[in-house]
């Protein structure tokens, strides 16, 4: 009876213990849910919470922004470049002249000998012809067929082009009246297509007209959507499209002089036959055509250095929004030489009481130029690796082996050291340095950089995409802090350090990252919890 007893209470207790041990790895992971709360996963840029427009640092890409504002509404207006003089008020062609474009490219399909295309009727134009993307839509639908049968010689993927010099589908070569009725389709259908990138253009003037003194808020958004455009439209990104207009410009021009010269001799005859066809109609055309074609030129220019403006590195301190490969980032530069110090505070240790940016930014005001997460940390806002805070060893370094982003060796530590400097070194390295000279440090994984080399395990065109920050080493004075303001993987990330010169740059922390940058307008989320941020401050 007693060994019964003794059964049963082992019984009872082994149970106990198995509800304890569920209990607390439930309530392990609610911690994790609620410290290591992610950002909105699909956050679109057009309408993130994190821009506050009400910001207005002085910043160099505001003022570039600006002039590109200028340039863009002054091209919308039809003003002249030099003169300032207003050219035209429309830039969006009218149905007619859509119509029009569509008839010269019919012309050179039925010499070509194709099936012309189903003309446009005239219940369809009353009905289409006030949606310019409709009737687009409907008429390049219906032509593209006819096109691709113009012996394969033209793409029909937004306009690009085969080699005119390729074989037919009968084998037979080409003549050259034929290359040049081929070369003139191409064109119109460029033409064409063109008046895409127009609408969406005229669109974003009506929305702007509005702002007489546009936000940095507003001159963002205003970048992405013409950004969008340059990206959407092969017509006019790139130089062969800029080629293809001048071409164009050239062609219209010879066609309106040869109307012109038409019109010189065309007799005086009012008739019913004679009245059919006015060769006024294509003089208009032509004449539109080149002011069209003109200003698509103009907004390709500006589609284009405005790219590169969003590509270029920042040379001084200061942050700056980045477009590269497809991708927006915030990024901010710290030149020690410039003024500013680089710290470290430590803000976990109390899940209670955790801390996030704002504290950061209460403590210091106006003073913070920027603040960002440190490395990777436990759900316990314990750091998984070394941190030290004005001289003092926080946590230890962690040489240990173990999964995660942290654990992905070489993993590295990013280092203030004193009196100023900054660099990053491998783990392994580190455990070399003597720890009186650095003033502060945190550790984290992977290394994405060292001495120029790519971490082994990165790899171009990984599918694994999230929110990802880090930091870069341009040189011994001069560190770079960036965070992605979308998805991407690793191999973009350390891309944008090696555009930025950068030899050493090491991962600091994925979705939960959160990165405070006023004069960029970049505000951090409220709620996020973390070991260490990393700020700057002038040093005087």
């Amino acid at each position: 009876m007693k060994n019964f007893l003794k059964i049963l209470i082992m019984i009872i207790l082994i149970l106990i213990i198995i509800l304890l041990v569920q209990l607390i790895i439930r309530l392990h992971k609610e911690s994790i849910t609620i410290e290591r709360k992610p950002i909105e996963e699909n956050v679109k840029i057009e309408k993130t919470n994190q821009i506050d427009t009400n910001f207005n640092y002085p910043n160099e890409q505001k003022e570039e922004l600006l002039s590109f504002y200028e340039r863009f509404m002054a091209i919308c207006e039809g003003k002249d470049d030099k003169t300032g003089n207003v050219e035209r008020k429309n830039i969006i062609p009218d149905e007619k002249y859509i119509r029009l474009t569509l008839e010269k490219i019919d012309e050179g399909l039925t010499l070509l000998g194709q099936t012309s295309y189903k003309r446009y009727k005239e219940e369809k134009e009353k009905n289409k012809a006030s949606d310019l993307k409709l009737l687009l839509k409907e008429e390049i639908k219906e032509i593209k067929p006819h096109i691709e049968n113009a012996n394969n010689l033209i793409k029909a993927n937004k306009g690009k082009k085969i080699d005119s010099n390729k074989k037919g589908n009968k084998g037979k070569k080409l003549t050259p009246d034929q290359k040049k009725t081929i070369e003139e389709i191409n064109i119109y259908y460029d033409i064409l297509l063109s008046v895409y990138s127009l609408e969406k253009a005229d669109g974003i003037y009506k929305k702007l007209r509005s702002n007489k003194k546009p936000s940095l808020g507003n001159l963002f958004s205003f970048s992405y959507d013409l950004i969008s455009i340059y990206k959407d439209n092969d017509i006019i990104n790139g130089s062969k499209p800029v080629k293809s207009i001048d071409k164009g410009i050239d062609l219209v021009t010879n066609e309106l002089e040869k109307s012109k010269d038409k019109s010189k001799d065309k007799p005086k005859d009012n008739s019913k036959d004679n009245s059919k066809y006015d060769i006024n109609t294509d003089i208009n055309y032509y004449y539109e055509s080149i002011s069209k074609l003109n200003t698509i030129k103009r907004l390709s220019s500006l589609y284009s250095d405005l790219v590169k403006s969003f590509s270029t590195p920042q040379k001084k301190t200061g942050g700056k929004r980045i477009f590269f490969n497809n991708a927006y980032y915030d990024t901010y530069l710290v030149n020690l030489k410039d003024g500013y110090d680089i710290k470290i505070e430590y803000v976990g240790g109390n899940k209670k009481n955790h801390k996030s940016i704002n504290e950061v930014k209460n403590k210091f005001g106006k003073k913070l130029l920027f603040a960002t997460n440190g490395g990777i940390f436990e759900p316990s806002l314990k750091p998984t690796g070394l941190l030290i805070v004005d001289g003092k060893v926080i946590n230890k370094l962690n040489p240990n082996n173990g999964e995660g982003n942290f654990f992905l060796k070489p993993n590295g530590v990013y280092i203030i050291r004193k009196p100023k400097g900054c660099g990053i070194l491998s783990t392994e390295k580190f455990k070399k340095q003597k720890l009186k000279d650095i003033s502060y440090a945190t550790q984290s994984g992977p290394l994405l950089l060292s001495n120029g080399k790519i971490h082994k395990k990165i790899n171009k065109g990984s599918p694994n995409k999230q929110i990802r920050s880090g930091v870069g080493i341009i040189d011994k004075n001069t560190s770079v802090f960036i965070i992605s303001y979308e998805k991407v993987n690793f191999y973009d990330l350390t891309s944008l350090f090696i555009e930025y010169g950068c030899e050493d740059a090491l991962y600091l922390d994925g979705t939960i990252s959160d990165f405070y940058a006023p004069d960029i307008g970049r505000n951090n989320r409220s709620d996020g919890s973390f070991s260490s941020i990393i700020y700057a401050i002038p040093n005087k």
